[in-house]
């Protein structure tokens, strides 16, 4: 009765979350399961040696600082090599992260001009 009561009350996303799974196993049947299998485990494959490479480790956001630290609480965020900017790249908060792509059109514009 509560399941058929909130699916009346949320009608408009129960409608918009079938569109798009609808969609989504349309472009995977198109795109190939096996082959999605295949993209699947190359990715689990280069996850794990960034993984090692980074040395990633899921931590409490509460120990984390700057960049690396998440706005929130309850979060859990990812302590990193920060030595590698790269590895630093992967886990920094969202808001950091559009900074600096900001700061990098900004310097691309004006060496334009």
């Amino acid at each position: 009765n509560t399941r058929l009561l909130l699916k009346e009350l949320l009608k408009s996303d129960y409608k918009l979350y079938n569109h798009f799974l609808e969609l989504f196993h349309h472009k995977l049947e198109v795109f190939g399961k096996e082959k999605m299998e295949e993209e699947l485990n190359k990715l689990s494959i280069a996850n794990n040696e960034i993984s090692s490479q980074c040395s990633i480790s899921l931590t409490e956001n509460k120990k984390l600082r700057g960049d690396l630290q998440w706005w929130g609480p309850g979060l859990m965020g990812y302590n990193v090599d920060i030595e590698k900017e790269e590895c630093k790249l992967m886990v920094i908060e969202e808001i950091s992260y559009v900074e600096r792509v900001r700061n990098i059109q900004i310097k691309r514009n004006k060496d334009k001009m």
